[in-house]
């Protein structure tokens, strides 16, 4: 029978009901009793480890989540990467520069006790735009123009150089490649011939940088459809088209999805993106669909017929607080049902 992660969950609802109530409401006790499957029953929970590091070993499609970490608030649940459905097979931590000790001790418990990896992006888009941040600061306070600035392929090398210090800094599982890029159709011939460079170099060093430590994961998210080189998919474990993070409506998954498939993109690796709503009041548009449902209720259950290896889930923090990651769930729960 294969394993799914469903298999798992009922040894933890049936180490619940062996607490005794008495447990948890002793007077006398000056410590408050946290009724969890650790404390009430520790060997069922080490067996329920056990099945969900294997479970992650074995072939299923595969759940990726990005995670907010750059808030450093040890109170809030919502900011604990220990507290993300133990289902995720990879958390991809979206401030990487900065991790506390207690994140990096918390990071290697859940690593080691449910075989969740851990990643983070090196994004090429993110990059273009802190340099021309760069660029316009540098303007600002050369009036003159007497000195010249940083140029862009430096300023991209020094950039990835420093990035990708950080997977041995605080011992990450591997990098995601992260590229947009844009059409190169209407590029004059010298502004092809600069963004080529560009992407090249930078896909050039992350590759290098792959195989000189092939123990690593690498994975790719953006849009497939505008990288030149479709063989460095070939080193990718997953390829996450981030054209889901824009879809106002479930059949554009689809439409993201040919189109990838249309530009050569393996399909055994394919996995399609979605964000979890934003809790910035502000911001009425990430996870939501035109008609006011939300992204990730609809991920799931397209995911599970439409052939694709994995989802992501885009800020998955911010789904906390909706019934403690129900969404998020119920996605997982959709691509690895039951076997009946």
């Amino acid at each position: 029978m294969k394993l799914t992660i469903k298999h798992i969950i009922p040894c933890l609802v049936a180490a619940l009901s062996l607490a005794s109530c008495d447990d948890w409401t002793d007077v006398e006790a000056l410590d408050v009793i946290d009724p969890t499957i650790e404390n009430t029953n520790p060997e069922l929970y080490a067996k329920y480890l056990a099945a969900l590091r294997q479970y992650k070993q074995t072939e299923h499609k595969v759940t990726y989540a990005w995670f907010d970490n750059s808030v450093k608030n040890t109170y809030s649940r919502a900011h604990h990467v220990s507290d993300v459905p133990d289902s995720v097979d990879v958390i991809s931590l979206m401030s990487p520069a900065d991790i506390m000790d207690t994140e990096l001790a918390e990071i290697k418990q859940v690593r080691e006790q449910k075989g969740t990896r851990f990643i983070y992006d090196i994004d090429f888009d993110a990059i273009r735009a802190d340099y021309n941040s760069y660029i316009e600061q540098f303007a600002a306070e050369n009036p003159d123009g007497e000195e010249e600035p940083v140029a862009f392929n430096d300023y991209l090398l020094e950039a990835i150089s420093t990035q990708l210090s950080y997977c041995s800094r605080y011992e990450f599982d591997g990098i995601c490649y992260r590229f947009t890029g844009k059409h190169t159709l209407h590029l004059t011939k010298d502004e092809l011939n600069e963004y080529l460079a560009q992407a090249g170099i930078f896909a050039g060093y992350l590759m290098d940088w792959h195989r000189r430590n092939a123990d690593k994961m690498l994975v790719f998210a953006g849009k497939p459809q505008n990288v030149l080189d479709k063989s460095l998919f070939d080193e990718c474990a997953m390829v996450f088209v981030s054209d889901g993070l824009e879809a106002t409506n479930v059949d554009l998954f689809s439409y993201y999805l040919a189109l990838a498939k249309s530009e050569g993109v393996p399909v055994e690796k394919l996995g399609m993106m979605a964000s979890c709503t934003s809790l910035d009041e502000n911001d009425l548009k990430s996870g939501w669909f035109s008609d006011g449902s939300r992204a990730l209720a609809s991920l799931g259950d397209w995911a599970a017929t439409h052939g694709v290896a994995g989802i992501g889930i885009y800020n998955i923090s911010s789904d906390y607080f909706n019934n403690t990651y129900s969404l998020s769930r119920a996605a997982i729960q959709a691509i690895s049902p039951a076997v009946k």
